[in-house]
């Protein structure tokens, strides 16, 4: 399996911590059914069962955030979240962020059950926003404790493992950002990771860090794009 084609699921959160997937191709090649934004958007996310392409998901633009920020609090997209926030960390920006962290923090509180892999998802999907307050965030969550303010569970992890789990999420979008200063973060936690379960994720994350800052944000994703 490639990277370009990870899938999110249950059974991905509580066996590794992956990147969001991304299309090797279009979506689909027909002409959409429904020319308004929101029936496109429904057409997009209901199709991405094969990753969400870079390309068509950032040409949507802020104008389509609204509509997916209403579709992640309507329970008739719950199957599609994933590739909704994909999308929505796609189209990038400071009100991506916000949408993103309702989501994750505001959303739920008890059991999640089959959300968990867009919770954990958006974590990731957090440092693609390319926000300020993003870098800030997974900064901060890199530490597992941090995530003792999360009011939603996952029943076969207890709120320690789960802090975890989520935790190597963080480090992957930290990742994303290419910049110095998620390479020094990156670097400090090498030498003294927080959980030994780490490690993967920070050495991954020391080596994409290297290459979207050699590359360039857009030169970078659609490079993996098109793997």
């Amino acid at each position: 399996m490639t990277r370009s084609s990870i899938l999110f699921s249950s059974l991905w959160l509580v066996s590794t911590i992956a990147a969001p997937a991304l299309a090797q191709s279009p979506v689909s090649s027909a002409a959409p059914q429904d020319s308004t934004l929101e029936g496109r958007l429904r057409e997009f996310v209901s199709c991405c069962e094969g990753g969400v392409p870079y390309g068509t998901a950032h040409a949507f633009g802020p104008k389509a955030l609204p509509i997916l920020a209403q579709m992640l609090n309507d329970e008739a997209y719950r199957k599609h979240w994933t590739w909704i926030v994909t999308t929505i960390g796609f189209v990038g920006g400071d009100e991506s962020f916000e949408i993103l962290h309702t989501f994750l923090l505001d959303r739920f509180s008890g059991e999640v059950g089959d959300a968990v892999g867009a919770l954990a998802g958006t974590v990731s999907v957090m440092g693609m926003t390319r926000a300020p307050k993003a870098e800030r965030f997974l900064i901060e969550r890199v530490n597992p404790d941090a995530w003792k303010d999360v009011r939603w569970s996952f029943s076969p992890h207890q709120p320690a493992s789960l802090h975890v789990l989520l935790s190597r999420a963080a480090i992957n979008g930290l990742s994303y950002l290419g910049n110095e200063r998620a390479a020094n973060v990156l670097a400090e936690l090498e030498k003294r990771p927080y959980a030994s379960t780490q490690m993967a994720n920070i050495k991954e994350g020391i080596r994409r860090n290297l290459e979207v800052g050699s590359k360039g944000w857009d030169e970078y994703v659609r490079g993996i794009s098109n793997r």
